[in-house]
């Protein structure tokens, strides 16, 4: 009944794998997660190793009731890892990948603010280590496939409004003693707890198969498949209750005789959901052998990504309780909407080659967002987004390459005014996958990506 449901987990996608070398096209060891058929088009032994660190914030204005501003800030490094070798013998590649398409999260600047029902602080990654092989038949078509690991990271701090279950168990004990709650007084800290859960984790196999065709040397064409998968990450929580005010004689009674007031529990904590699979398509063409350009595009499966299914347990076997019922109040299953549609993307990219030691691009992305105005809130927040990058890199010695590169992305306001989320004393227990509170408001965000990598041929 009294169920903590914290919940981070953006529907941002980290669309710049490995740089803005990185294409569906590509024959470097960015094809790792790109495009695996690009194992077997390149020569030699092509390694790349790239940090980015990535800045961004989230404002929140938040409508009424409860209206206020909350920020969101998030400052991360980003990794990628790829190798891909032809290991001298024609028409084959191998290669290898550690690629994290999406890392989102964040941290309120002045907690708890008005958003802190749905998110305190939190992150949300899945990482992809890809490992396979590509054959390339007579310099035409190159077909390639990897088997891997997706390995997921979950962690979450965020309030709960406690009141309408509060309310709910006082009357199921005893129907004539109503608090008389209303719905001005949700969100009162008094009626809240903090639930922190750290670090949950899965690991779950995953793929991905590609071709890319070569009808003239200056075209090339790529399409690649890579699967998502459903998770289940474990691990631990622990949650800290508010306690009513003496002048609320009832509910202070009440939440005294479950053992709650002011107690902190532990408990095991699990959060299901299903990740997206995806296409990449793109189409390159180099005009003069100094210029190449391409269209890059593809589609996210996001529909997958439709609730949270969160899991608080284990809080009797963890906690020694003044009333064993406590258990059976914060014990629970519940779901929480996600409500994810398909979206796309799709960009331009440009690149010229210079006195064989210089490399120069350019590159606009469009994201469409996958997180409709109903599901829209602080701990998901996606939407339509333009890209902007270049990159500019540099050959020294005979075999290595240092690249930099910035992406500024430009996402669009988002004014929600039909949150389908939606809070009420006189609901039922909270068994509903909407029954949270309401995230209508007006929503900006800036994200800017660093991009510093060091490639290698041999």
């Amino acid at each position: 009944m009294f169920l903590i449901a914290a919940a981070f987990g953006a529907s941002l996608d980290n669309l710049e794998i490995g740089g803005p070398w990185g294409s569906p096209t590509a024959v470097d060891a960015t094809s790792g997660w790109w495009n695996p058929a690009g194992f077997a088009l390149g020569q030699g032994t092509r390694i790349q190793l790239e940090g980015a660190p990535t800045f961004a914030t989230v404002t929140y204005d938040r409508a009424e009731p409860h209206a206020g501003t909350d920020v969101v800030t998030l400052a991360g490094l980003v990794p990628f890892v790829g190798v891909a070798s032809d290991l001298r013998l024609r028409g084959l590649g191998i290669g290898a990948a550690l690629a994290v398409p999406f890392a989102r999260g964040g941290e309120e600047l002045t907690p708890p603010g008005p958003g802190a029902y749905h998110l305190m602080s939190g992150m949300s990654q899945g990482i992809y280590f890809l490992a396979g092989g590509a054959y390339n038949f007579r310099d035409l078509v190159s077909i390639g496939a990897t088997a891997g690991l997706l390995q997921t990271h979950w962690s979450a701090e965020a309030a709960t409004d406690i009141m309408p279950d509060l309310k709910h168990a006082i009357l199921e004990k005893d129907p004539t003693q109503d608090p008389g709650y209303t719905d001005s007084d949700l969100e009162n800290p008094d009626y809240s707890a903090i639930l922190n859960i750290d670090s949950l984790s899965d690991v779950v196999p995953t793929f991905s198969v590609g071709l890319q065709a070569r009808p003239m040397p200056q075209l090339t064409l790529g399409v690649a498949y890579i699967h998502g998968g459903r998770v289940r990450n474990v691990g631990d929580a622990v949650v800290s209750f508010g306690c009513p005010p003496q002048s609320d004689t009832i509910g202070r009674f009440g939440s005294e005789s479950f053992g709650l007031c002011d107690a902190t529990l532990n408990a095991a904590a699990s959060v299901a959901y299903a990740l997206p699979s995806r296409i990449h398509a793109g189409v390159a063409f180099k005009p003069i052998e100094a210029v190449r350009l391409e269209a890059l595009g593809g589609r996210v499966f996001w529909n997958v990504y439709e609730d949270f299914d969160i899991a608080i347990t284990e809080v009797a076997t963890r906690n020694q309780l003044a009333n064993p019922q406590a258990a059976t109040l914060v014990e629970q299953n519940r779901l929480w909407a996600r409500a994810n549609t398909d979206s796309f993307w799709g960009g331009l990219d440009v690149k010229g080659y210079f006195a064989d030691r210089f490399t120069a691009g350019a590159r606009v992305l469009y994201d469409q967002s996958a997180v409709p105005d109903a599901a829209l809130s602080t701990n998901n927040y996606d939407a339509d987004t333009v890209m902007l990058s270049g990159l500019f890199a540099v050959s020294f010695l005979s075999h290595l390459q240092l690249g930099a590169s910035i992406t500024q992305q430009f996402l669009a306001e988002r004014d929600v005014s039909t949150s389908s989320f939606y809070m009420t004393i006189d609901n039922a227990p909270a068994a509903d996958r909407w029954n949270y509170p309401h995230a209508n408001g007006v929503y900006n965000a800036k994200v800017t990506r660093l991009g510093v990598s060091l490639m290698a041929e041999f």
